[in-house]
């Protein structure tokens, strides 16, 4: 994935290619996408100091990176559509398409301002979910209940021992439960964690199809707890079962159709034709 413009990273002139090997002197040897994401994140203005090693020549370095507002894990949702209510026609219907990088925990809100800015709704949401690596957990329920009808199970958390130990449900009628009448779903090999939850939550219960590829697999609640002489250690303390009782972890969800290499997300910005080559290139 290439390095965004003025991102942090970027005005430490960090490439594509480039390894990180340590987060405030933490070794990441171990840590997948997600843990790192976690042992990165922070409050807005305070730094980080990250070990690197140049995907160039191999040089090793430590750069401390800023934590600026509007990165990709507070900006999590963005319109791909036009915003004007000229929805594009995928088989005729009018459809609005929605990308969610990152379940941050404003993600939710986000989803639904854009929502109530299309007066009337279109005939199709598409949520594009690819690349989504996960978040914020909570986020990711609180998404399912906006699309969601009253009563409808979200996830159910199994503790280590086996046991049902916390289940998430809706209430109420998600504001969106009706209308978009049809919902997509966009997935892909590194769709993960708290985005395969809201993915798995608005399939089983009839909300949603999805296209694409099989998403990663994870499943597990974890913890990441720094230690004394800077390490970091991973701790298990449950695993999400879907609305069905499936155990997704390390098994992935397979889409109902297929992506072909229309559907295949390595650009930061996607036209709107690809994204209708996508939806209807099969």
């Amino acid at each position: 994935e290439s390095v965004r413009a003025a991102s942090p990273a970027a005005l430490q002139d960090l490439e594509k290619g480039d390894r990180i090997v340590s987060v405030d002197g933490a070794a990441t040897s171990g840590l997948d996408a997600e843990a790192l994401q976690m042992a990165l994140a922070g409050d807005v203005g305070t730094s980080v100091t990250v070990g690197v090693i140049s995907g160039r020549d191999g040089a090793a370095r430590q750069v401390v990176l800023q934590r600026l507002s509007g990165q990709s894990t507070n900006a999590s949702v963005r319109a791909i559509s036009p915003s004007d209510r000229r929805f594009p026609l995928v088989d005729g219907r009018p459809t609005a398409i929605i990308r969610i990088n990152r379940l941050s925990k404003d993600a939710a809100e986000e989803l639904a301002a854009l929502l109530d800015g299309y007066r009337p709704l279109p005939d199709v949401l598409v949520l594009d979910l690819r690349r989504n690596l996960g978040g914020n957990f909570e986020s990711g329920a609180a998404v399912a209940r906006l699309l969601l009808p009253g009563d409808a199970l979200i996830t159910s958390v199994e503790g280590r021992d086996g046991r049902i130990i916390e289940v998430y449900r809706t209430t109420d009628d998600g504001r969106y439960a009706r209308e978009p009448s049809s919902v997509a779903l966009l997935v892909d090999k590194n769709t993960a964690s708290a985005a395969e939850v809201l993915a798995a939550a608005l399939l089983e219960n009839g909300r949603a199809s999805a296209i694409g590829e099989k998403t990663y697999g994870k499943a597990l609640i974890q913890s990441l707890v720094k230690l004394e002489d800077g390490s970091a250690l991973r701790v298990t303390v449950g695993k999400y079962k879907t609305p069905d009782g499936n155990d997704i972890n390390k098994r992935g969800i397979a889409p109902q159709r297929p992506g072909g290499d229309a559907c295949v997300c390595s650009e930061e910005d996607v036209s709107v034709a690809a994204y209708i080559e996508c939806l209807v290139g099969q």
